[in-house]
């Protein structure tokens, strides 16, 4: 609801498995903050990363599913700049969209020789999703820290976080909700609850949906 989405890629050895899951690598959702910190700051020199923040503007402006695969094909684009594509072996993504083309986008940027899996839950399957998962989130809970100090929010910025909701529902009863645009998803039907229609994302189609 509040920040940006944050898609992490992280390229994992595969001698370094056993090494993650000794660490307490898992599902960053099963982690507390300080136990995402600490593994954030030990494999931050280990593990090449990057992380790719998709603005509120975007996910209100377009189909989520287009801008996640924009956001994934942009951090291994980047991530290609420091390993060699040929080498990666398996790619492993949590299921959204549609795979067929999610598979083409991967392989015209070089990643040829890659097992290309995408699963439901594969941050849960797969310990390299894990760990890309808890750096995104690492990441996206500094940023959602700033954005609550500018604003007098509390909360993580999610949905079902009673704290975010109540903040913000406070802080538009006092103020515009203009103040808040480009910081907040506008289409959301969250704001229904405080009281504020959704904004309809625009009707036109990206030319990324026919590739």
């Amino acid at each position: 609801m509040i920040g940006e989405m944050m898609v992490g890629v992280a390229a994992v050895k595969a001698d370094m498995l056993s090494y993650l899951e000794d660490l307490g690598v898992r599902d960053s959702k099963e982690l507390s903050p300080i136990s995402r910190e600490r593994i954030y700051r030990e494999v931050s020199r280990l593990v090449p990363f990057v992380v790719v923040p998709v603005k509120p503007r975007e996910i209100d402006s377009d189909n989520l599913g287009v801008v996640t695969k924009k956001a994934i094909i942009k951090g291994l684009r980047m991530l290609s700049r420091r390993i060699e594509p040929f080498q990666v072996k398996r790619i492993a993504i949590d299921r959204f969209g549609k795979e067929r083309d999610i598979r083409l986008a991967i392989r015209r940027i070089g990643y040829t020789r890659a097992d290309i899996v995408i699963e439901e839950k594969a941050d849960r399957k797969y310990l390299e999703v894990s760990l890309a998962s808890i750096i995104a989130k690492y990441v996206r809970d500094k940023r959602v820290n700033i954005i609550n100090r500018m604003f007098g929010l509390t909360g993580s910025g999610y949905p079902s976080d009673e704290d975010t909701i109540n903040s913000l529902a406070a802080l538009l009863s006092e103020s515009s909700i203009d103040r808040l645009n480009g910081y907040i998803r506008l289409t959301w039907s969250t704001l229904e609850k405080l009281g504020i229609k959704p904004l309809s994302k625009r009707k036109t189609r990206s030319l990324d949906e026919f590739f």
